[in-house]
This record gives structure tokens, C-alpha cells and sequence, in this order.
């Protein structure tokens, strides 16, 4: 049984190396093509590193605190094995300028909990009943719906 295993870990390895995308930092990222379902709060977006961009596009969605988290493409392990893996590999700088991007991109919405006069926020919550401020969230609302938004971030040199 051990055997069996050891030889998918190898394959798994094999695999990973043949078909997980590991570029080198660039010198900016920029985020298009975003296409976002706000009832849902949850999208995907296209990433360019240093004015390439990548194939496969990224996720993105609001997370317990209100804020925008982004995750790139993943895959189930095609060699039998219960793992899911991510076909793109990114460093800690790219990761944090891609971030920095989407922070500046969508606005911040209200976290999980209880806010003033009682009003408790939760994963049943609606996206309306999350809003702060009305019309600066329908202002960058309107900007990433238009679809030809362009959001470039230097990537800092580490």
C-alpha cells in the first residue's frame, strides 16, 4: 500500500512540475477583465505580468471582513490523490501587489458581526445590507461593471 502511494506522491511531483505555472516576479501586474456577480460576491479576473497575460483567469470574493480576497485557478490532482493544487505559483510581492490592486479597485464592505443598533452582519446577509457608503460603493461598482477597467501595481523588489 505504501508503494502505491509513494508512486502517486511521484507522479503527483512529476505533474506538478510539468504543468504548474511558476513565473518569475515581474515588475508590475496588471488586473482586467474583471467579471464579478455582485449578489453572489464573487468573480474572476484576468492577470498580466509585466504586460503578459496569464491564461487561466483568478477568483475573487468578499470575504468575512469585507474585504476583497483573490485566489488563482486550482485543480483537483490528477493522479489519485485527494488534493487540490494551484496551477499558478506566485511570490509573496506579486501576491501582495495583486492585492494592493484589488484593494484600490473594490470597495470595502461591512465584516461579519454585530454593527450599530443591532444590525448582525452574517453569511445570510445580502450584498445590500452590507454596504457602507451607497454612493461610493455605486461609483466603483458602475467603474468595474463598464468591463474596460485596467489596474496596474509595481511589484515591490522584496
Amino acid at each position: 500500500m505504501t508503494i502505491q502511494t509513494d508512486d502517486r506522491k511521484n507522479e503527483l511531483r512529476e505533474w506538478l512540475r510539468e504543468n504548474v505555472l511558476v513565473p518569475p516576479r515581474p515588475t508590475r501586474i496588471t488586473v482586467t477583465d474583471i467579471q464579478f456577480d455582485w449578489p453572489k460576491m464573487e468573480g474572476t479576473f484576468v492577470l498580466a505580468l509585466d504586460g503578459v497575460g496569464l491564461e487561466q483567469r483568478f477568483s475573487v470574493d468578499y470575504e468575512m471582513n469585507g474585504r476583497i480576497e483573490f485566489s488563482p485557478p486550482w485543480v483537483h490532482s490528477p493522479v489519485r490523490l485527494p488534493i487540490t493544487v494551484s496551477t499558478i505559483e506566485l511570490d509573496q510581492q506579486t501576491q501582495a501587489a495583486i492585492q494592493r490592486a484589488l484593494d484600490r479597485t473594490f470597495p470595502v464592505i461591512r465584516a461579519y458581526g454585530l454593527h450599530k443598533k443591532g444590525k448582525i452582519v452574517d453569511a445570510n446577509s445580502s450584498l445590500k445590507g452590507r454596504i457602507i457608503k451607497r454612493p461610493a460603493f455605486d461609483a466603483q461598482r458602475a467603474i468595474i461593471d463598464a468591463g474596460n477597467l485596467s489596474v496596474e501595481e509595481l511589484v515591490s523588489a522584496g
